[in-house]
């Protein structure tokens, strides 16, 4: 399956590109050269701890537009092919180390909150260092087995976020968020019998679309994986979505004040309840150059941003706060 123009791209994709509308995921191999893998390598040192300590963020500007520029070519064939409606980048590129983190069956959380749809939205996954092409990478539930096999909860899912699996002795339950409510269905087959990991070795991607259920295929070797999101700027974000939430989402949100009290600030910069993915970027470049109308809305929201919170806990039937015992969880991100 031909990829862009160049030669080394061509026949490189294990699939077809609609896979990512059926199965919600596909391969190509050998995206990177050699030289970019050892570039990406280096760059690792430059990047930033993220604050619980799970994965390096804030990547290297360099990295990130020569990465930027050669991933914007699939977006075309992703949009014609699969439908998945992504036109450009999310600021958050991560790299993610198995000596860090070993995430057990989820969906992403943070994604969520912040832009509101996970089905056009793409997560570009690239090992850097991958010792064993059979360990260490990213596990999946195919979207077309999920569906077939446990439908109920396909269709809870679809296009969400916020999904993680629990399990209690033999039994297996997902837990997700709908309308700000904590909801919980079984699951009528184990995850682990529905699973795929791909085979990868470095200079290989992954793409995954946003709602596909993922885990850390195992930590037994030491892999470094780069991970590029794309969005949908024309996505729609409300600030009821915002406001809505669970005990977990509000305790995220204080959590990473910084980040939500921005979105805050874009709905009263654009003085509506309704804005875009795009609207909302455009505020948060604003906002970090200084300029005067964002910088003072972002403060001030940030200051306030509590107390907004506050007043949109969850509460119970009589109208008390209710007692949420989730507490922050790091099998989300």
């Amino acid at each position: 399956m031909e990829i862009s123009e160049t030669k080394q791209e061509q026949n490189s994709c294990e699939g077809d590109w609609a896979d990512l509308k059926t199965r919600g995921f596909l391969v190509v191999r050998n995206f990177l050269s050699s030289i970019e893998i050892a570039e990406r390598e280096s760059a690792i040192g430059l990047a930033e701890l993220s604050a619980h300590k799970a994965f390096f963020k804030r990547i290297p500007s360099k990295t990130m537009e020569s990465m930027c520029s050669k991933l914007e070519k699939l977006f075309p064939l992703i949009r014609s092919q699969a439908q998945i409606h992504i036109d450009s980048f999310a600021r958050d590129a991560s790299y993610f180390e198995t000596d860090k983190v070993n995430i057990d069956w989820h969906i992403d959380q943070h994604v969520y909150y912040l832009h509101q749809n996970m089905y056009d939205y793409i997560n570009f996954w690239m090992p850097i260092v991958k010792p064993n092409p059979a360990k260490s990478g990213l596990s999946l539930i195919p979207m077309d087995i999920l569906a077939a096999k446990a439908p109920h909860v396909y269709q809870a899912i679809l296009g969400r976020g916020a999904a993680v699996l629990r399990r209690d002795g033999g039994k297996h339950f997902i837990e997700y968020e709908k309308d700000g409510k904590k909801e919980k269905i079984d699951s009528s087959v184990a995850f682990d019998e529905m699973a795929v990991a791909p085979s990868l070795n470095a200079g290989d991607l992954l793409i995954v679309r946003g709602d596909v259920f993922h885990s850390t295929q195992d930590n037994e070797t030491a892999r470094i994986a780069l991970s590029i999101r794309a969005i949908n700027s024309k996505g729609q974000m409300t600030l009821k979505n915002l406001l809505t939430m669970s005990g977990q989402k509000y305790r995220r949100l204080l959590l990473e004040r910084v980040t939500y009290a921005n979105v805050l600030a874009a709905f009263l910069r654009f003085r509506n309840q309704k804005i875009t993915v795009g609207q909302f970027e455009t505020f948060r470049d604003e906002y970090d150059q200084k300029k005067p109308v964002s910088y003072f809305i972002g403060r001030a929201s940030y200051l306030l941003f509590p107390t907004v919170l506050w007043f949109h806990k969850p509460r119970n039937a009589d109208g008390a706060y209710a007692k949420d015992d989730i507490k922050y969880d790091l099998n989300f991100k």
